[in-house]
């Protein structure tokens, strides 16, 4: 194979793209915009089907009352550390669910369905714990907290359905982090 070019034929290839990017610009312009937007909207289209057909999971966590002699000598600075630690491991884990297996990685990017949603909720003045995941990850989220948390109680509950009554206030928050913890 030759693949000798001469400049004059190389400079005869670029005047002809040259020209056909003049005269076809709203058509490249198009196509370069279009088919990455379209391809988006057919993935977020995909994603918002997919969600309605999954059936999401209802945990209700509850953890016992540790009265340790920790607690009572006010050691409560260092056995915080110590939740706030542990919790970080069980979130840690719970982040690499798209990670086990080549399936997981497809179902993660293309529905997004790694979701899992740790809510906190008080009810007649108890804190109350729930953990929501699509029926997929379920076990594997309710092994994940039990090997972090041995003494916790989940049961499945059904969705809990908040009603505003006349006089009583509701909050909601979500939080995201701006940037991952890793970097500084």
């Amino acid at each position: 194979m030759n693949f000798n070019i001469d400049t004059k034929q190389l400079i005869l290839i670029w005047n002809n793209l040259v020209e056909f990017m003049r005269t076809n610009s709203i058509e490249i312009v198009a196509i370069v915009v279009g088919v990455p937007l379209g391809l988006c909207f057919i993935k977020w289209l995909f994603r918002y089907w997919y969600i309605g057909q999954t059936k999401n999971v209802y945990f209700r966590v509850v953890l016992p009352r540790e009265d340790s002699q920790k607690d009572k000598e006010k050691e409560v600075q260092k056995d915080l550390k110590e939740k706030i630690g542990i919790m970080e491991q069980c979130f840690r884990s719970l982040m690499e669910l798209r990670e086990l297996n080549i399936m997981n990685a497809i179902r993660s990017f293309i529905f997004g369905s790694d979701i899992v949603s740790f809510e906190i909720m008080v009810e007649k003045k108890v804190i109350t714990f729930y953990v929501v995941t699509v029926e997929y990850y379920s076990k594997i989220v309710e092994k994940q907290i039990t090997s972090f948390y041995p003494n916790a109680e989940i049961e499945p509950v059904d969705p809990v359905l908040l009603e505003k009554k006349p006089g009583q206030s509701m909050k909601s928050f979500y939080a995201y982090q701006q940037q991952p913890f890793w970097f500084p």
